[in-house]
């Protein structure tokens, strides 16, 4: 009886061992797949020496204090250009921005297996970590109103390379302010800028230069404008209207195509004058006629008068008007 029992509780201890070895195999082969691979491990390893950087440094000192002013190379993606507007004198952009500077308190060893730029090991960071550097204080001097995208995130990226290089992207829209001149409306060409400075440091600190690699502005090739043709765009250095600080500017060239104002102004303004001529060749004694006509003249230049405010034409001669004084 004894050994029976004994049997029986072996058998109940064995089944629940054997059970138990099975699901510690399960575990330890879910484990497994959810354990990152050495690639990641080692991505890990670099973020968390380039988490604890920062905390040996002052953020709010920035790269080469006291040494030597600090070069911001600047680059523009520009992907559309959404609005050009003669009546407020702005123009809308919506375009990426990317900065680069150095900042030797975040160079790191090269890591091999991993991203290279310029054969250099190059790490894609958190957003988090950029409240944790330095950040050039850009601003836009002839902004008037500007945000970042942020849909379905923040539209930011953050990479930092092994020789302590920190490349910032960032996706704006803004509106910007563009003086135009209107004498040869509607044969007329605009030169409308995005001027970039520093707001506190001045070129002893701080110098913004277009970046020559990719080349300071590029634009996207699906850039349409309804009215106005893209000719090209300069870039160089401005003068600072605050004093002494770091300022560029990029330039571009708009030539106002005609094809609109052919249609809807030209075209119809010679018919109207040659409508009107018909009544030379009226006889003197038919005064029916040449009242019907001259109304029919006069009802279609009030017909496209209004026709003209639809279109906004008005207003752009009221434009062209106020900037020749």
């Amino acid at each position: 009886m004894r050994f029976i029992l004994f049997s029986l509780l072996n058998f109940c201890f064995l089944g629940v061992d054997s059970e138990s070895i099975e699901k510690a195999r399960i575990r330890r082969m879910l484990e497994d797949r959810l354990r990152p691979r050495r690639r990641e491990s080692t991505y890990q390893r670099s973020s968390e020496i380039l988490h604890r950087s920062p905390r040996k440094m002052d953020k709010r000192i920035r790269p080469f204090e006291d040494i030597a002013p600090l070069n911001v190379s600047i680059n523009l993606f520009i992907s559309s250009f959404d609005s050009i507007a003669e009546t407020t004198m702005d123009f809308g952009l919506t375009f990426i921005m990317r900065l680069r500077w150095q900042d030797p308190r975040m160079m790191f060893p090269d890591i091999t297996n991993e991203k290279t730029y310029n054969n250099r090991t190059i790490l894609t960071m958190d957003l988090k970590f950029l409240d944790e550097l330095w950040v050039p204080d850009v601003f836009f001097a002839n902004e008037k109103s500007a945000n970042v995208h942020q849909i379905t995130s923040d539209n930011k990226r953050l990479r930092i390379d092994s020789a302590g290089y920190i490349y910032l992207e960032m996706r704006l829209s803004a509106t910007l302010s563009c003086h135009m001149r209107f004498e040869h409306f509607p044969m007329d060409v605009q030169v409308c800028a995005i001027e970039i400075e520093s707001f506190a440091y001045d070129t002893a600190d701080v110098n913004f230069d277009w970046d020559s690699t990719p080349g300071g502005v590029e634009l996207a090739r699906s850039i349409e404008l309804p009215q106005f043709k893209l000719q090209g765009h300069v870039l160089g250095k401005c003068d600072s209207p605050r004093g002494n600080f770091t300022c560029i500017e990029g330039k571009f060239i708009l030539s106002r195509q005609m094809g609109y104002y052919l249609i809807q102004a030209y075209v119809p303004t010679t018919l109207i004058v040659m409508l009107s001529w018909i009544s030379f060749w009226i006889s003197i004694n038919a005064t029916p006629a040449r009242v019907s006509g001259r109304g029919c003249s006069d009802s279609k230049a009030i017909n496209y008068h209004f026709s003209g405010r639809n279109y906004g034409l008005h207003d752009r001669d009221n434009v062209s008007i106020y900037s020749r004084n």
